[in-house]
């Protein structure tokens, strides 16, 4: 299989090669090996590859050490699973254009996949809701599937590492290319609880045209797309594009009318998106998977002022003088009661001097 595996790879590094002209070649030749072998010499009298496709070709194969290269790669810890492996996900050979080879760091988890996208430039709520669900998906037993981008996929991933879950981040670069750089320590935590995936050779600078490419792979692994936040021009909105194509469920969470980071994800609900409202409005769409109980809340025995104060706090960030302005406690009764509810793990500081709800 690595014979095998170490041709697929060099084909898949020719120019105008997919899936569809792979496999023309390979019904062509006997084996990977054989149609490299016969590319070098000049074979190209096969439907689908003419003159200037072979032209291409010719100009590149000759400059590619196929076992140096291959080698180089493994040693880098980067592993490469091709279309016919059996490790490669069943749901991503059923699109159309599914990638010849994807190059992975980490392990791909074998739990069910649910994607979470969205725009680069999101609201708080935006963020909050990412982070939630994501985080609530993972605790069921989804693996989260992102593009590591700034903005939702980031929180996302965050959200799926925070509930203990593992989560896969598909990037328009090589494996080994960090992209944005400030998610470097994200993508070192990425790896260590789920996988890097690109459709990319290591050392593939990040390209525009790269990103919406990158999408259908993202659809493609999953059972489903949630679209968390997205304006009317989105590459989140490609994304459940290329998962509507594929036949998969897409989702989205409603947002104000007069609010433009949410025309697209209304426009999505409006044309037929599940209206997400709580992790339950999407794992009740896959009722043949056996997703983990949800862990019941320890019950907690609350004062008076305790529950005075964790009532006013909510699930989104509120600034600790707001809090206590409005449960009318003296400043000392108010900070015993804050520092009892964190104790309690009820309650946690995000920075700022804010706090929200954690159960």
């Amino acid at each position: 299989m690595r014979e095998e595996e170490k041709y697929i790879f060099g084909l898949s590094l020719l120019p105008d090669i997919g899936y569809v002209r792979l496999k023309q070649i390979l019904s062509y030749f006997s084996t990977p090996r054989d149609a490299w072998e016969g590319l070098k010499k000049g074979g190209f009298s096969i439907k689908g590859i003419g003159p200037k496709i072979a032209q291409g070709i010719e100009s590149v194969i000759f400059q590619i050490d196929i076992n140096k290269e291959f080698e180089n790669i493994y040693r880098k810890g980067i592993k490469i699973i091709t279309i016919f492996s059996d490790e490669y996900p069943i749901l991503l050979k059923e699109i159309y254009d599914p990638p010849i080879v994807l190059y992975i760091k980490g392990s791909l988890p074998l739990r069910n996949y649910i994607s979470v996208v969205g725009t680069r430039k999101p609201s708080k709520y935006g963020m909050h809701m990412a982070e939630k669900l994501s985080g609530e998906l993972a605790e069921r037993g989804a693996t989260v599937v992102s593009g590591m981008a700034r903005g939702i996929d980031t929180y996302a991933h965050i959200g799926a590492l925070k509930g203990n879950g593992m989560t896969i981040a598909v990037l328009g670069s090589g494996v080994d290319v960090v992209y944005p750089y400030e998610n470097k320590g994200l993508y070192q935590k990425i790896i260590s609880s789920g996988a890097v995936v690109s459709e990319y050779p290591p050392g593939t600078r990040p390209r525009k045209e790269y990103f919406p490419r990158r999408n259908r792979i993202i659809a493609g692994l999953s059972l489903g797309t949630l679209v968390v936040e997205a304006p009317e021009k989105s590459g989140a909105l490609i994304t459940a594009s290329f998962a509507l194509s594929a036949g998969r469920e897409v989702f989205a969470i409603p947002g104000r009318s007069d609010f433009g980071r949410f025309k697209g994800t209304n426009k999505l609900i409006k044309d037929g998106a599940k209206l997400v409202e709580t992790v339950d409005d999407i794992i009740d769409e896959f009722p043949y998977i056996e997703w983990k109980k949800k862990e019941k809340s320890v019950p907690y025995s609350l004062t008076e002022k305790e529950e005075k104060v964790y009532s006013i706090i909510g699930d989104m960030p509120k600034y600790i003088d707001e809090i206590m302005r409005e449960s009318k406690l003296s400043m000392g009764e108010f900070f015993s009661v804050v520092l009892s509810l964190e104790l309690k793990g009820l309650i946690k500081e995000i920075g700022g001097k804010r706090y929200c709800k954690i159960k």
